[in-house]
């Protein structure tokens, strides 16, 4: 890679950035400005409102003979009235009535309107006086009785914080600011990011560029840093801006409130030895958030197309944002694998001069990893015939071969058609199984993996067997995949025990009591039906009919790896989706290799009916689970499945040169 081209190019884009005085003005002058502007005003605005409400006088309409208990009341704002006229037009009314309990004190009843904001803050005066009162009646009372005030509590405890207030400080920095710069960062960066990539290519001076001396790598890695410079300095600007608005906003509440000033104290800045490392974080993970914006924005055609792409991301980052700061969330070796997620909580723990060197290794490689893979999608983008010719589209970034005459439907379709089986099967699906799951789940699965997509295909093909690849295949492969099954399940439950030990979540029992109560509600023959053809129909049709067509131009690894992913995430199983994942995998690549949907709807039906048969025979105390779990994780058993499962593997990609040879 030659970096003075790199370095041409980068100076070219700040240059272009600096003189556009649109976007330094929408990235940089008016956050700094707007932001601040907006919140001082608001802060200046409740300022005079909370004075104007302090100075004015309320009138409390009162009922009931109240035994001079409003003659206690000190608060100068609240003025009672018994006049029947004022009922209606006071925002709030006390009405006293005989206790059963004293024969001094009366029964209370305050009506407000919880609608009202005025309302309720005369409510809460008229609570702080109640609560006063009550305090000196009780005081009162156990004076008469000779009982000291501990007699109503007689424990006695104080807390005492063991941490500093410097280290408060850090801690609320530590929550608060992460998820701040990595919002302010998306945002930052997507701007930038529309104006180097969809921009360009909108106004024409993309194709320019790439008819340079430079090479793709050069070019991307050039935008790259552009994007990332300006995103970077641009939401650490507007944090900056904010921190300091904050500040004056608490300064100017506590002056009008208290009448005491209050600044915005030193400890929140993280010891002097957190910056170099807090700084390579944030460099880290604003080259990788840039080179995922950078790979979508220039999939788009236009700057709003490039838009849309982006909200999405916008949203998803709000994810790990909020999951960060739930409580009992702390940094680990498999949190700080999640993109996002380990930002945030990493800069916990640095701002608390934490320093967990393993799980910063982890961090850094983790991103470097996403860096190198957003990078090369960029540039496989860029390289793309398909790209060009077709206008754009993420598709092209891995890759889709020249000769696509056998896709019949195109990624685009396939999205649309998974998001939307996927949305009304959360939605819907999940009400239905929850009215009665016996029934719900086979009619939610036929319903929204069968007779949608098969009505979509309907309305817009007019031949959908080699979409569907209902192709009849091949005996031989058949038998070597149902005997391959037992092997998946053996490999499955050893991976499961191995992430458990590794400290992956491992509670899935949720999934496999309900497959108990379908058996012992139903029996086993409606259990079958339900658990196991169900799936092996609707899933297959969807996931390796609908979807694998879908993704047909792509690399093969790409396709089934893409496949299993969304198989196992439609599944919402965090402590299955590494097993669901390879198992969806695996069944793609059957459909992928020997182009007949029925040898994986065969697998799907024989691993799912084990799983049934497994827990009708443990529920009947037929088979011993523990004995049964402790045979299959034997290694010279795993060793057997492993090797039976290359056999197969073997088989199916054999099975295909056959028949391609007659």
């Amino acid at each position: 890679m030659n970096w003075k081209l790199v370095q041409l190019i980068f100076t070219k884009e700040l240059r272009e950035f600096v003189r556009d005085t649109r976007t330094l003005l929408l990235m940089i002058f008016i956050p700094a400005f707007l932001y601040p502007g907006l919140l001082l005003v608001t802060a200046q605005m409740r300022s005079v409102q909370e004075s104007k409400l302090q100075s004015q006088t309320y009138t409390v309409f009162v009922k009931g003979d109240d035994l001079n208990l409003l003659s206690k009341v000190e608060s100068e704002n609240l003025v009672f009235s018994r006049d029947a006229e004022q009922e209606e037009t006071t925002l709030l009314s006390i009405e006293f009535s005989e206790n059963e309990f004293s024969d001094t004190i009366p029964k209370i009843a305050i009506s407000y309107d919880s609608t009202n904001s005025q309302s309720l803050y005369i409510l809460d005066m008229v609570q702080i006086e109640f609560d006063r009162i009550n305090r000196e009646l009780r005081d009162e009372n156990l004076e008469k009785l000779g009982l000291e005030k501990s007699f109503l509590r007689p424990l006695q405890i104080d807390l005492i914080k063991t941490n500093s207030e410097k280290q408060e400080g850090r801690f609320l920095a530590g929550k608060i600011l992460p998820g701040l710069i990595l919002v302010m960062l998306t945002v930052a960066a997507g701007l930038m990011a529309q104006e180097t990539t969809a921009g360009e290519r909108e106004s024409g001076t993309l194709e320019t560029l790439l008819c340079t001396p430079a090479k793709y790598a050069e070019i991307v890695a050039a935008k790259l840093l552009t994007v990332t410079t300006i995103g970077f300095l641009s939401g650490l600007l507007n944090v900056i801006f904010m921190g300091i608005t904050f500040s004056n906003i608490g300064y100017l509440l506590a002056k009008s409130t208290t009448g005491t000033e209050m600044v915005l104290p030193e400890t929140f800045l993280p010891d002097f030895v957190s910056f170099p490392i807090i700084l390579a974080v944030l460099v880290a993970s604003a080259l990788t958030l840039s080179a995922l914006i950078v790979f979508i924005t220039s999939s788009a055609s236009t700057r709003q197309e490039a838009s849309h792409y982006l909200s999405p991301i916008l949203i998803l980052m709000l994810l790990p944002v909020m999951f960060s700061t739930q409580p009992g969330v702390e940094s680990s070796w498999q949190f700080s694998l999640v993109p996002g997620l380990n930002f945030c909580l990493i800069l916990q723990d640095l701002f608390l001069g934490k320093y967990y060197w393993d799980q910063l290794w982890l961090f850094f490689i983790s991103n470097f990893i996403l860096l190198a893979f957003f990078i090369r999608m960029t540039i496989n983008l860029l390289q793309s015939e398909s790209y060009w010719n077709k206008g754009g589209g993420i598709a092209a970034a891995f890759k889709l071969k020249d000769k696509q005459g056998n896709q019949q439907i195109i990624p685009e379709e396939g999205a649309m058609i998974f998001l939307t089986c996927a949305a009304l099967f959360l939605l819907l699906g999940t009400r239905l199984q929850t009215w009665n799951v016996a029934l719900g789940l086979p009619l939610s699965q036929f319903l929204i993996f069968v007779f949608l997509p098969l009505y979509y295909l309907k309305k817009t093909r007019t031949k959908f067997t080699d979409i569907l690849s209902l192709r009849p295949g091949s005996v031989k492969l058949a038998v070597i995949l149902a005997f391959s099954v037992p092997a998946i399940i053996v490999l499955a439950q050893g991976l499961k025990r191995l992430l458990t030990k590794a400290g992956f979540p491992s509670d899935g029992e949720e999934s496999a009591q309900v497959v108990v109560d379908i058996v012992q509600n139903n029996g086993l023959v409606v259990a079958l039906f339900i658990v196991a053809l169900t799936p092996a129909i609707c899933e297959e049709f969807l996931f390796r009919g609908v979807l694998l067509n879908a993704s047909k131009g792509w690399k093969t690894a790409s396709a089934i790896t893409l496949n299993g992913l969304l198989f196992g995430a439609l599944h919402m199983s965090v402590a299955n989706m590494p097993a669901l994942t390879l198992m969806g995998a695996y069944m793609a690549y059957i459909v992928w290799k020997s182009g007949s949907i029925y040898q994986s709807a065969l697998v799907h039906f024989i691993n799912n009916a084990l799983a049934v048969l497994l827990i009708y025979y443990s529920t009947e105390k037929l088979i011993d689970e523990e004995k049964f779990t402790a045979i299959i994780e034997h290694p010279l058993c795993l060793g057997i499945a492993f090797v039976y499962i290359i056999f197969s593997l073997i088989s199916i990609k054999n099975c295909k040169r056959e028949s391609v040879d007659a």
